[in-house]
Parts: C-alpha cells; structure tokens; sequence
C-alpha cells in the first residue's frame, strides 16, 4: 500500500520502493531518520550519499522492495 511521507514513514529501516512528485518510481533506503538513494550495486564497504532527486520524495510503498 503506497503512503504519503507527510502522514506516516516506515516502521523499520530497510529499502522500499518510492514514488517522487513527478511521478517517477525508484528505489530508496530509510534508515530510520533519514532517506538516502539505493544504489543497484551497493558494496557494503560504500557509504550511501544523500543526493538526487529525494527531495522530491511523496510517497513510499511497504511491500517488498524492486529487485532490477
């Protein structure tokens, strides 16, 4: 079920799927506090960077994340 971020976020930290204001779908990992972008081929030793397009983040998804 898709929610708005300005109503509720994400219980646990993990990766969901996102809708953007645009309407663009994508992929990002909630940490807890914040929204940082997932990366495809993330290495763990990788720190992620907060950049993008997240500022236009609207809605997440709590189903199971995309796997592309």
């Amino acid at each position: 079920m898709w929610h708005c971020i300005d109503d509720a976020v994400p219980p646990r930290p993990g990766t969901y799927p996102i809708k953007l204001f645009t309407g663009a779908e994508r992929e990002a990992y909630w940490t807890g506090k914040v929204w940082i972008r997932a990366r495809k081929n993330r290495r763990k030793s990788a720190a992620p960077m907060i950049r993008g397009d997240l500022h236009l983040l609207r809605f997440w998804h709590d189903g199971p994340a995309m796997n592309d």
